[in-house]
């Protein structure tokens, strides 16, 4: 999650490091998804509409080692998988929004 006191390109790098223990340099910007959650989905009680913005980045690996650092987080677990085998793995519908996004990069190159 990005924290005020950081830009967007510098929260990737703290993200990517923390859940995977990778320092990265982002090479580019893949996609800007976002999604509206109404108040009964919502975590604290409110009757206020949210709409939640995720940049996407695509980075490259620069050291570091395989493992998760994040304390009482989200995370748990990383590893490298085949992209091939992704489909076929239990994950967060954002996973599939950057795969997309990804392909569509791919598309676009020549």
């Amino acid at each position: 999650m990005w924290t005020p006191e950081e830009t967007a390109s510098q929260g990737v790098v703290r993200e990517v490091l923390e859940e995977t223990g990778f320092h990265v340099e982002p090479t580019g910007l893949l996609e800007i998804d976002s999604f509206v959650k109404a108040p009964a989905e919502r975590v604290i009680a409110t009757d206020r509409w949210v709409r939640h913005l995720r940049i996407i980045y695509s980075a490259r690996v620069t050291g570091g080692a395989l493992g998760t650092l994040e304390v009482d987080g989200s995370t748990d677990y990383a590893d490298w998988v085949p992209i091939s085998s992704v489909p076929d793995l239990p994950r967060v519908p954002l996973v599939d929004v950057a795969l997309g996004a990804r392909l569509d990069r791919r598309r676009e190159s020549p």
